[in-house]
């Protein structure tokens, strides 16, 4: 069973969710919290710019960004450094990309049971693609490599489930925004760069460099981060790896 969509190193890169669109931006200028740059003439591939104003409010989105950017270049050691990043931010985009990554052998080794493992992290959510897919994975893998799985997903679990990944990333985002929400000393215009209501309905000339008012900016961040936490305070943890069944046989399987 192949679960490659696309071909080469654009496979993760169809799966961005549409917050990220706000990262993406050329010109971005990086803040003094952000990820180390990376230069867009080094890369022969489209250039991607993420914007590092952000980082301190959702490293994850920047985190996950950078991998993408990476994972276009070709560089999937640094990609995956930064995809295992964000994944402890909570970002369940990057854990699915991870899944997908291992259990193809794209750009790293090839593991079956640990691609299942991130998979049913990133369905922890109750995404309905990431779902479908670690449900598909899972009833195409025999026994030992389920049982392998399963040890790999409870260790994953200790460090990159919500109650711990997605908590801290967003303890770190209210005490960031909290800082420019309810600090007076801020200016009422707050330089942020590319924060801006365009920019999240993905209008590249609407992304500037010029500063948005501090109101703005927050209600831009606060959608991103609707984004971002989706499906986290409503979702039904999927649990241990378990069997898929059909609903109509099985009503009370957890998995269904």
């Amino acid at each position: 069973m192949s679960l490659v969509v696309g071909n080469g190193r654009r496979n993760m890169l169809v799966n961005m969710k549409p917050s990220l669109w706000l990262l993406l931006i050329a010109g971005a200028v990086a803040a003094a919290h952000a990820q180390p740059s990376v230069s867009a003439s080094e890369d022969p591939a489209p250039a991607l710019e993420c914007n590092g104003a952000v980082y301190r409010f959702l490293p994850g989105e920047v985190n996950y960004c950078l991998a993408l950017k990476m994972w276009e270049k070709g560089d999937y050691r640094r990609g995956e450094e930064f995809l295992l990043l964000a994944a402890g931010w909570g970002s369940k985009p990057a854990q699915y990309s991870l899944g997908l990554a291992y259990f193809n052998g794209e750009g790293v080794a090839k593991d079956r049971p640990l691609g299942l493992a991130w998979l049913t992290l990133a369905a922890e959510r109750d995404d309905p693609t990431f779902k479908a897919v670690m449900r598909s994975v899972y009833a195409a893998m025999p026994v030992d490599e389920r049982g392998r799985a399963e040890v790999l997903y409870a260790k994953l679990r200790e460090q990159y489930r919500d109650d711990v990944a997605a908590v801290r990333a967003k303890t770190r985002y209210d005490r960031a925004i909290r800082a420019v929400a309810g600090n007076a000393a801020y200016s009422p215009r707050l330089c942020i760069a590319g924060l801006n209501s365009g920019a999240l309905a993905g209008d590249v000339d609407a992304v500037s460099q010029s500063c948005p008012p501090a109101t703005q900016a927050v209600e831009t961040l606060n959608k991103m981060s609707e984004q971002y936490f989706k499906g986290w305070r409503s979702r039904v943890d999927v649990g241990p790896l378990q069997e898929v069944r059909e609903p109509e046989v099985r009503p009370h399987d957890p998995a269904g």
